[in-house]
């Protein structure tokens, strides 16, 4: 029997845009832990983390890794990464 496991650790982290107020909350602009897409200006051109994790994310690991196997993945997170697995999950 062949067993074969990989693993990837994604830290997602927001923040470093320079727009106003984006340091003032720990629960809304570089604070924010929700796996949501930002659908103000000036906070959609980077706080769209429910687009990177669903879209962009595994098609970047996809494209560059041929031994992953798409059909086979999982997605798990701790505290607020483990609430944002489970919402993407169920969407």
């Amino acid at each position: 029997m062949h067993l074969a496991f990989s693993a990837l650790l994604t830290v997602v982290l927001t923040g470093g845009l320079k727009i106003e107020g984006e340091d003032e909350a720990y629960d809304f602009g570089s604070g924010a832990g929700f796996y949501v897409d930002a659908t103000k200006e000036p906070w959609t051109k980077g706080y769209n983390m429910y687009s990177y994790i669903t879209d962009e994310l595994p098609k970047a690991l996809f494209d560059s890794f041929e031994q992953l196997d798409s059909s086979r993945m999982s997605l798990t997170g701790h505290s607020m990464g483990g609430h944002g697995a489970l919402t993407l999950v169920r969407s």
